[in-house]
């Protein structure tokens, strides 16, 4: 089985939807509002990955609550920004206790994924932050957003473990 196939399957083993991507980052199956509700099985798992560039996940209550924070370079220089995130004192004792998946993306953002408790209805993905030529530069994916992930290419795990991030409380996110 190849690594794409295994790392596959260990997501839907952990509950994560997932989603096959083109290498322009788009869906490579033309119905996939279906997974938003429900993971796909590992039977079609295996026959649709065979075919996809890379791999996303599909955040929110399908995903057992899976949000990211999208730090976007666009060209621009994106480390400090979030060097100054990461080393805040609040962030810093929930990175040690790994809650958080981190990787950096293949135009050299960062992403932050991570789970959490909600008793209502979760939220969808969200503008933070734009550079000053508009672009977005930090963003939330979550409730039925998607975020490419490693293994894809150009995309390479820094902190965690995305098949094992555990739970963290609303209150930490």
């Amino acid at each position: 089985m190849s690594e794409v196939l295994t790392f596959v399957e260990d997501l839907l083993t952990e509950g994560i939807s997932i989603l096959p991507v083109n290498k322009q980052k788009k869906p490579i199956i033309e119905t996939w509002k279906a997974l938003q509700i429900h993971p796909m099985t590992l039977d079609y798992a295996n026959e649709i990955f065979s075919n996809a560039w890379g791999i996303a996940i599909i955040g929110g209550k399908v995903s057992g609550g899976i949000e990211c924070i999208d730090f976007d370079a666009h060209e621009n220089d994106i480390d400090s920004i979030y060097e100054q995130f990461i080393t805040d004192e609040g962030v810093t004792a929930i990175l040690s206790n790994n809650n958080v998946y981190i990787e950096k993306s293949l135009r050299g953002g960062r992403h932050l994924i991570y789970r959490y408790e909600c008793e209502g209805s979760r939220d969808g993905s969200k503008l933070l932050s734009r550079w000053e030529n508009g672009d977005t530069m930090i963003e939330t994916r979550g409730e039925a957003g998607y975020v490419i992930v490693a293994p894809t290419p150009g995309y390479y795990a820094e902190h965690g473990d995305l098949a094992s991030i555990s739970t963290m409380s609303d209150g930490e996110r």
